[in-house]
């Protein structure tokens, strides 16, 4: 079921992070499967490629770490030219690259032209009003109309103002809204999961 519904998640307010495990060869894991997903759907992505299980590379494979690592990311550049692309080998069990790679993301994060946005507060409330709407109702889906209502109610008015907040709360992962859709653009999910 993920694999089919994991494009509802892919927002251009999020930092990509794909793994794969490095005492396997990469053409074994699915990294580009969900590259081409995240291309397909975002331009200019952030991608953080994390090779896993570093702890258990060793010899001649641990001393060509490096050079793995660098040509991957030329290879995966080349097939995914509108991502950014960064490659980081770590150890869960040991600790070993957890910090550079904690740092590279708070840098990435700190910044990201999203922080310190300033959010109109109308859309704030908008959200608290999806969340508690999603408790009350029993299946948390309601139409495009009442989205436009409960938007009226937080002073949200206009056809634009309305695309923006709902783009928002989208991509914040509140709700799922499928604005190009014929039929799906006349409901909005307020439950994504």
């Amino acid at each position: 079921l993920y694999y089919t519904t994991h494009q509802f998640f892919l927002s251009g307010r999020s930092i990509f992070v794909v793994c794969w495990n490095l005492e396997k060869p990469i053409e074994e894991s699915r990294v580009d499967f969900w590259l081409n997903s995240i291309q397909s759907k975002i331009a200019n992505a952030t991608v953080v490629l994390v090779g896993t299980h570093l702890d258990g590379v060793k010899g001649p494979a641990r001393e060509g770490l490096d050079a793995l690592l660098k040509q991957t990311k030329l290879r995966l550049r080349m097939l995914f030219p509108s991502l950014d692309i960064m490659a980081f080998p770590a150890s869960a069990r040991t600790g070993e690259g957890m910090l550079e790679l904690k740092d590279a993301l708070e840098k990435k994060i700190v910044g990201s032209k999203h922080m310190g946005e300033i959010l109109p507060s109308s859309y704030l409330l908008l959200e608290r009003m999806v969340t508690d709407a999603r408790a009350t109702n029993p299946i948390p889906i309601v139409s495009k109309h009442k989205f436009l209502e409960m938007s009226l109610m937080c002073n949200i008015s206009g056809e634009k103002e309305l695309f923006r907040a709902s783009n928002l709360l989208h991509n914040l992962g509140t709700l799922i809204y499928f604005e190009q859709d014929l039929v799906l653009s006349r409901y909005v999910i307020l439950d994504p999961q």
